[in-house]
């Protein structure tokens, strides 16, 4: 299973430069969709005009490689699942009380591999624990959470990541050496400022749409600072 961030963006030739410095690589265009492999996920970038609902916003995505033979195996837990015609094809409507509505889409392009980010989109829901634990019955391996319930990360190939908050998404990576992708940053003219937080360090990146320090994208280094946090699923409080 595929985990991707798509951006819904007026500015695709700013996002396509961001996937590249990211260490992407591109495996599908058409005139409004670019689909980049990274070192693990992916990135989706979907053209719109400036004055769309949607300008400016992203969603996340699972990818599978048959809609049809994963519904006959799935076991979702307190969500509803069908599949039919949406705006951008055939695929799988995940809906919830936990989870904004998202989509589950057959995979496109070639799957491979590029580079050392990882694709780390989050959810924002009001029901963390519920939300994580309908992700891992829908086939995303539970990794870290946080003793608070207000946090947890799920893996695949990308990461998905659950945070206390307004129900939406926001767009986040992940990176093994934030210096190195620093350099990679501004060498492609983008504004990167390495911040050390107290579960670890964070690069602020800035937003292809949207200039503002307010709107930076988050890349953090893998956590290794355990303090506040467990393996696995996090417990409903």
């Amino acid at each position: 299973m595929i985990i991707r961030l798509t951006c819904f963006t007026p500015n695709p030739e700013r996002w396509e430069v961001l996937a590249s410095a990211l260490g992407g690589t591109k495996v599908l265009a058409t005139d409004l969709w670019r689909l980049y492999s990274l070192g693990a996920g992916r990135l989706g970038i979907h053209s719109v005009p400036s004055e769309s609902p949607v300008a400016g916003s992203c969603a996340i995505t699972l990818e599978v490689p048959d809609l049809e033979e994963y519904l006959a195996h799935a076991r979702p837990k307190d969500a509803e699942l069908s599949i039919g015609d949406t705006r951008h094809g055939r695929a799988i409507t995940v809906t919830s009380p936990s989870l904004p509505t998202f989509f589950i889409d057959p995979i496109e392009g070639e799957v491979t591999h590029s580079g050392e980010t990882a694709a780390a989109p989050l959810f924002y829901t009001e029901h963390v624990p519920a939300a994580a634990n309908l992700l891992a019955s829908l086939g995303l391996e539970p990794h870290l959470s946080s003793e608070a319930g207000t946090w947890a990360d799920l893996t695949s190939d990308g990461i998905a990541a659950v945070h206390h908050g307004k129900p939406g998404y926001a767009p986040s990576f992940e990176h093994p050496d934030l210096d190195q992708l620093s350099e990679n940053l501004r060498a492609a003219s983008i504004r990167a400022t390495l911040i050390d937080e107290t579960f670890g360090r964070t690069l602020r990146v800035e937003h292809p749409d949207d200039p503002s320090t307010a709107a930076e994208i988050w890349s953090n280094e893998p956590q290794t600072d355990l303090y506040g946090y467990r393996q696995g699923l996090p417990t409903a409080r």
